[in-house]
């Protein structure tokens, strides 16, 4: 018989029987937003929509790491939002987690959360295009602000960070958060480094390397050499 672990936020009690029969109901309902390694599907509940992620059945080795050794993505994902909105840094709020173990290891696992649906994804804004007054320096000021308080989203890609504008004021968040560190502070390569998977655009790079080092009170050219360094590393 699998074994299910769930974990449902208090908040969200409402929502038991929902998350309770989703592997069972996954499958065959909601709809799909997002299909690869990975399967993102929007559920509409109570008049409030959900997104959930069903994460890929891990290949042996990481059935065995994750059942023994290290959390799963869908755990990490959960208690990551939950340290991420502690520290004052958007996500989408965590609704539940569910893991689904068989023959003693993992097989499934899924990660629910509300949908943001006025938030965009950077992409656009990254290539050049469609930047809006003030987006820059705002844009700093976030990434910023999560490096202050020792957070370094191991995956920071136009993918995975959202953004809406409120009036003349900027606000975002981060999506995609199983592959993240919390950490007492950062260095200054781990600073540096963390924008690599952000542009392929050497000129928005260093805009926003030069409105990060204004804001955190850096040596400027020290430090968007180091950026676009790490940044050609990676693209190359």
């Amino acid at each position: 018989m699998p074994v299910v672990n769930l974990i449902l936020h208090p908040k969200f009690e409402s929502l038991r029987s929902f998350v309770e029969n989703l592997p069972d109901t996954f499958s065959t309902s909601g709809e799909v937003i997002y299909e690869g390694r990975n399967c993102l599907k929007k559920f509409s509940i109570h008049n409030e929509e959900f997104i959930v992620k069903s994460f890929k059945k891990p290949h042996i080795i990481n059935r065995i790491a994750y059942t023994f050794f290290r959390k799963s993505k869908a755990v990490r994902s959960y208690e990551h939002s939950l340290e991420l909105l502690q520290a004052g840094i958007a996500t989408p709020e965590p609704v539940a987690y569910i893991e689904i173990k068989t023959g003693g290891l993992l097989d499934r696992s899924f990660f629910i959360n509300r949908y943001e649906n006025s938030y965009k994804h950077i992409r656009n804004q990254m290539t050049g295009d469609d930047i809006p007054d003030g987006f820059i320096p705002a844009f700093a000021v976030f990434i910023s602000q999560m490096h202050n308080n020792g957070i370094l989203h191991k995956d920071l890609s136009p993918g995975n960070v959202l953004f809406k504008k409120i009036g003349s004021e900027f606000s975002f968040m981060v999506v995609d958060i199983n592959r993240m560190q919390f950490k007492e502070n950062l260095t200054f390569d781990e600073r540096c480094e963390n924008f690599c998977r952000l542009t392929r655009n050497d000129d928005i790079l260093s805009a926003i390397a030069d409105a990060y080092t204004d804001f955190n009170n850096m040596h400027t050219a020290k430090t968007k050499e180091a950026i676009l360094r790490y940044n050609k590393k990676f693209f190359r």
